[in-house]
């Protein structure tokens, strides 16, 4: 929507100049023109007049050509990933929970449940809880005034199943790909089968018919002009 490429009419075109410009928080606009040479930059209070237009920076950039490529995806105008935006977004969510998840049960507090193991004071827990870090090993002994209860030590929050969490991701990423119709590059075998034959398969059959597509709209493209 902000950018665009000046063709020729010769018969092999060529891109002569092209434009793009941003909105910035003060309502007024950065304008970058690029030549086959030169990267200008431009200041301007609005787009409708040129008269308001100051030029702030200039220079070479050596590519040999106007340096924007023009590529329309489909005729929709739409990104391969946009129908699966939530589902993406859902995957970030998902991942970001479980990473709060390991940190909690990592630094959780832990509850010790009828056993004298904690101590009566503050040094004598802080020394129980370095103990426990440091050897890995835990011995519990239970209350002789109430010996029927069971002893036991659990985190104060919930229990963490990384493996429910695991499908409930890998379930998520296939889904991205299986809906938008894009190859999955994490994706090892096809169907069934694993081989270098098969990856292939998987890799570029997929988008096969894309780059049908593309040509397709260069034909197009190459008849109307």
């Amino acid at each position: 929507e902000s950018t665009f490429v000046v063709f020729s009419d010769e018969v092999i075109d060529d891109s002569l100049w092209a434009c793009t410009w941003i909105k910035l928080a003060d309502n007024s606009y950065k304008i970058h023109i690029y030549t086959k040479d030169e990267s200008i930059v431009y200041e301007a209070s609005m787009l409708s007049s040129f008269g308001t237009f100051r030029e702030i920076d200039r220079q070479r950039h050596y590519i040999g050509r106007v340096p924007v490529t023009l590529y329309k995806n489909n005729r929709d105008m739409l990104g391969d990933y946009e129908s699966v935006r939530i589902l993406i977004e859902t995957y970030n969510e998902a991942m970001t929970d479980v990473k709060f998840d390991i940190h909690r049960a990592v630094t959780g507090l832990l509850v010790f449940y009828n056993t004298q193991l904690a101590g009566k004071k503050a040094e004598e827990k802080a020394e129980i809880r370095e103990a426990l870090k440091t050897l890995g090993v835990l011995e519990l002994a239970g209350d002789p005034d109430t010996p029927q209860l069971p002893v036991d030590v659990k985190t104060l929050d919930s229990n963490l199943n990384i493996a429910n969490a695991d499908v409930f991701i890998d379930r998520l990423w296939k889904t991205i790909f299986k809906l938008s119709n894009v190859p999955d590059p994490m994706q090892s075998e096809y169907f069934t089968a694993v081989s270098g034959v098969a990856l292939k398969m998987q890799q570029f059959l997929g988008l096969d018919q894309a780059a049908k597509d593309t040509a397709a709209e260069f034909d197009f493209a190459l008849k109307r002009r």
